[in-house]
């Protein structure tokens, strides 16, 4: 975490730490509440979200973000801009297809493979959940998993991913990962036992602690 000093939404910042908020939801919330509704209930069933209490009754999270939704899947997202104001940026690098024709060999065969729901199987500290609550139907609830709209989060999931990825590498086997989309090389034949792909050899993985505040490689 780091300070912001600046214009948010109309309100003026100079702090190290952000001041409690508490924002409303985005209007297109109201076109899908039966979806909202199926999706906070499968949540708070695998344990990705928990119902803090009713609106009034609980003290609510130290930052409430407005839920909204993405409308190309749809996806049920929470609008982090305020707390990602507070955020370092965490570049990455990311494979792409211009990487495939570089590690691939003739005559294999690649696998496609995406995790579900894959930033619900990485949890955040309890002490950073405070800053990732949200309201919905009159209830406050906070996210126990990586949410989407949080701005390290993309950069948490690869590398953690690339621990699997990198071991396959280390086999000499080509893979190639985006976030939570892999490719693996499925071949067929012989290969020699000193076999070396350099570009493969190039990838580092990581090891991370991840918590909101912060992320730190170990």
């Amino acid at each position: 975490m780091q300070p912001f000093k600046g214009m948010f939404w109309s309100v003026q910042y100079d702090d190290v730490y952000p001041p409690s908020r508490l924002f409303n939801n985005a209007a297109n919330c109201q076109e899908h509440i039966d979806f909202i509704n199926d999706e906070i209930t499968s949540r708070l069933q695998s344990g990705a979200v928990t119902l803090l209490g009713k609106v009034g009754e609980v003290q609510p999270p130290h930052i409430v973000s407005p839920i909204t939704i993405e409308h190309t899947k749809p996806r049920l997202c929470i609008n982090l801009m305020y707390l990602n104001s507070f955020m370092k940026d965490t570049p990455f690098n990311l494979d792409t297809l211009v990487d495939v024709p570089k590690t691939v060999r003739k005559g294999s065969f690649l696998t496609k493979l995406d995790d579900k729901s894959g930033y619900d199987n990485v949890f955040v500290t309890e002490s950073s959940r405070h800053l990732l609550g949200f309201e919905w139907g009159g209830y406050f609830f906070c996210c126990n998993t990586l949410p989407f709209g949080w701005e390290n989060s993309a950069f948490i999931y690869h590398s953690l991913n690339l621990q699997g990825i990198s071991f396959l590498r280390s086999k000499s086997i080509s893979c190639l990962l985006y976030i939570d989309d892999r490719l693996i090389e499925e071949f067929h034949g012989n290969l020699p036992n000193d076999l070396d792909n350099p570009i493969m050899r190039s990838h580092i993985a990581l090891r991370c602690c991840h918590v909101v505040k912060k992320c730190v490689k170990l």
